[in-house]
């Protein structure tokens, strides 16, 4: 129907469908159950779609939106953000036959935003990383990341690291509002790479061409790509805001650094 550029960050698009044409898609496929993964308009008419019919529902609680919106907006967009968001997920988590999330602290956000039943979710892997990785021997040089280049990924902490390294390569895998700052700083230090967007199926690759993943996020529901490294024998250094760090079965090939003590 429509959409229009998000606020504060204009490489993405709230779209608004048209809720006569998803019905009639809706309609079309005769779903005997439906995913809902945005609290966003899409998502909201889905659900309603879904009651409407009789239809269950599951609700993938996969990003707090609201501790996204600060980074971007100032404190009145902010505070109406957070509130029109919150609305959204508690009538989702109400009506939702199951809720699902990667993390055990999104599952208790759910919990306490009145989530009649949450569960963690299983975070799997394409069948691209089934193979017999081979683990890179010797220093740690070549650092990857690989993601949104958006504030709440906190780029700027891996430019600063570039700067304090010179005797480190970082390379950035992805595209986002803060890509222009990622190139710029390409142009001027010559351990700053700008890979752009990389296709998914080059993940591997990729991984296997770098010594380590770093993803120092604060805002991270899990961190998948993190999972992906592991997977590509690479070790993955995460910071305490990713959600894949609270997993204790990768606590032998997981490393976590608090942003607030970096040297501890």
């Amino acid at each position: 129907l429509a959409s229009f550029p998000l606020p504060g960050d204009r490489s993405q698009r709230i779209a608004l469908p048209a809720p006569w044409r998803m019905a009639q898609i809706f309609d079309a496929l005769r779903p005997h159950v439906v995913i809902v993964a945005t609290p966003g308009p899409a998502g909201m008419i889905g659900a309603r779609l879904a009651r409407r019919r009789g239809l269950p529902f599951i609700y993938g609680f996969h990003t707090h939106f609201e501790a996204l919106s600060a980074l971007y907006w100032n404190r009145a967009m902010t505070a109406i953000a957070t509130r029109y968001l919150e609305s959204r997920n508690r009538t989702l988590f109400r009506r939702a036959a199951l809720t699902l999330a990667h993390s055990d602290s999104m599952v208790c956000l759910a919990e306490r935003l009145g989530a009649r039943r949450a569960e963690l979710a299983a975070t799997l892997l394409p069948g691209r990383f089934d193979q017999s990785p081979r683990p890179k021997s010797g220093p740690i040089r070549d650092i990857l990341f690989v993601g949104r280049l958006a504030a709440e990924k906190r780029i700027d902490r891996l430019l600063e690291a570039a700067i304090q390294r010179p005797d480190l390569n970082f390379s950035f895998a992805g595209q986002g509002p803060l890509g222009a700052a990622v190139a710029a700083a390409a142009d001027k230090h010559g351990n700053v790479h700008h890979l752009g967007w990389v296709a998914r199926e080059r993940i591997p690759g990729l991984l296997a061409e770098h010594d380590a993943l770093v993803l120092p996020s604060d805002v991270e529901s899990f961190g998948t790509v993190a999972l992906e490294a592991i997977a590509c024998a690479r070790p993955a250094l995460v910071s305490t805001h990713c959600g894949i760090g609270e997993w204790p079965q990768l606590d032998e090939v997981l490393y976590r650094f608090d942003p607030q003590a970096p040297n501890a």
